[in-house]
């Protein structure tokens, strides 16, 4: 039979030092692993939870009273930009055209919502009234100075009649005679923006009938001061805060009607006073206004700051208005032959203009095809005064700072049996640009500051205090791991001086025999001398 193995003795326990330096060190790294990630993850969460609750639309939210009247949030201005005619005698010569940019002339506009109707289905309708007055003291002059530019009635009467008989080109030049109409033509501010009576437009009016010419007054804002409200249904965010102030239907309906294809006609985005919250640089952000005709994409380039607040700075890219060849999305914008779609850098209206050949762009033809600038003299785009964007702060999706900025362009050409045309060069011609601009103003800057303040201080005392709180136990761990190393390094030199001593004091002493005589170095045994 085998030998039965002896059982193994039982693990010593620790010392108490040991298991204090072991519960530091365990509480140490705790404390500093919850302060470095664990708290910034879940206050940013918190913080994220409390900001979907407060950014919802609903008669008790917070930001209920400034939604419905967003102008006591943020003042907004509109810029007008008008290009002056410097050579119109010669260009009709085949000169090419000289412009003079003149403005701002500023006009503060009004935003209300009326008629608020919240639905079941997480949404609320209302109307949207504009408003605009004008501000001489942020204007160059008043809205009674003379600007030399296109006779925009008559050259769209006289493009509507380029593919009309003879007889019916004759006749559109016929009443441009008769009313001492040319291509060009001088023009009060105010009359081309709101608008007048214009003469050819009554006598075509009352030729071809309300029917086909429905209005006598022409003016490119003309129905826009405080009539014409436009009918939004947006979403409130309550159930689904990613579709905050998001745009379910414009004037009733969930598309528009004007473009090729249902992506093009799609409404998509909010309309520019709030976005959803939590943006991340990779979202394209939309942005719906009935005077674009369509929703326009804003992409993040960089980041920027106002008053020491982060912001995302968005902005229109240049492939929203670039031609399909280019970037094939933009097909259904192209409602003619894939070869006679305009130029990237200019959006063609004329569907949504009742034929008349008008075109959007960047100011300055920004990003536009260099033909588009070497056109005209006086052209000279610049990303910074030019550039369509929004500063945005990005955990709450408020807009900080707001420079939307579209021109207005007309398409012009020598039209057959219209003299007035005589000598036009095919030019995609400015008439004027518009920047509606705005900036939160410094009483909500300070309310955000102080939200943002009290949030990280919240943040970093829970932060910091953890992460101090597990430095100081490590510190702890590392103090006693010292002191009990040094002391055991003490004792032990201590012992290792007693075993020397002994060593010594042993050598010392004589060597004895079993009879107890003392033994020399060479083993003899020492004999003392007899004494006589």
């Amino acid at each position: 039979m085998g030998t039965k193995a002896a059982p193994a003795p039982p693990p010593r326990p620790l010392p108490l030092c040991a298991k204090i330096v072991v519960a530091f060190l365990f509480f140490g790294l705790i404390f500093s692993i919850v302060g470095s990630i664990v708290i910034p993850m879940v206050f940013t969460t918190i913080i994220s939870n409390i900001v979907e609750e407060i950014m919802v639309i609903t008669p008790n939210s917070e930001l209920y009273e400034g939604w419905k009247d967003p102008s006591s949030n943020m003042p907004v201005y509109q810029g007008y930009y008008f290009f002056d005619v410097q050579n119109k005698e010669g260009i009709l010569q085949g000169e090419k055209p000289q412009v003079l940019e003149v403005g701002p002339y500023t006009y503060m506009m009004n935003v209300t919502r009326q008629n608020i109707t919240f639905r079941d289905n997480d949404t609320v309708s209302y109307l949207q009234y504009m408003t605009y007055s004008f501000v001489p003291e942020m204007s160059v002059g008043s809205e009674e100075d003379m600007i030399t530019t296109l006779n925009i009635p008559f050259m769209s009467a006289a493009n509507g009649a380029k593919y009309k008989t003879f007889w019916e080109q004759i006749s559109v030049a016929a009443l441009g005679h008769i009313h001492n109409y040319q291509a060009f033509n001088e023009i009060s501010v105010k009359d081309l923006l709101w608008g007048y009576k214009d003469p050819m437009l009554l006598h075509m009016q009352g030729l071809a009938g309300k029917d086909l010419v429905t209005t006598d007054t022409f003016g490119i804002l003309h129905g826009q001061n405080g009539t014409n409200p436009n009918w939004f249904t947006v979403h409130t965010g309550v159930d689904n805060s990613s579709l905050l102030s998001t745009i379910s239907e414009w004037n009733g309906t969930k598309t528009l009607s004007w473009w090729g294809d249902k992506q093009a006609n799609m409404v998509n985005g909010t309309d520019g006073s709030m976005f959803h919250t939590g943006i991340q640089k990779e979202d394209l952000l939309q942005l719906f206004s009935p005077l674009n005709f369509r929703s326009m994409p804003y992409e993040y380039q960089y980041d920027t700051s106002y008053e020491g607040i982060p912001l995302y700075h968005f902005y229109v890219p240049r492939f929203a208005y670039a031609n399909p060849s280019e970037y094939p999305p933009n097909a259904g914008f192209c409602l003619e032959d894939a070869e006679k779609c305009v130029p990237t850098g200019l959006f063609n209206i004329s569907v949504c203009s009742q034929g008349a050949p008008m075109l959007l762009s960047h100011p300055h033809f920004l990003y536009g095809d260099e033909s588009l600038i070497d056109a005209i003299d006086g052209i000279e785009p610049n990303e910074t005064i030019h550039q369509n964007s929004i500063d945005i702060e990005p955990v709450m999706g408020v807009p900080f700072i707001v420079n939307q900025r579209i021109q207005i362009n007309m398409y012009i050409e020598e039209i057959g049996g219209i003299g007035q045309t005589y000598g036009l060069k095919p030019t995609y011609f400015p008439i004027l640009w518009i920047d509606t601009n705005g900036v939160l103003p410094d009483s909500m800057v300070d309310k955000y500051k102080e939200g943002m303040k009290l949030s990280q201080s919240i943040g970093n005392g829970a932060r910091y205090g953890c992460i101090a709180l597990g430095i100081t136990c490590l510190l702890i761990a590392i103090v006693v791991i010292i002191y009990y190393r040094d002391r055991k390094h003490k004792i032990r030199d201590k012992q290792n001086q007693t075993i020397k001593a002994i060593e010594n004091e042993y050598i010392a002493l004589p060597m004895m025999d079993k009879e107890g005589s003392e033994i020399n170095q060479n083993g003899s045994t020492k004999i003392d001398p007899v004494p006589v």
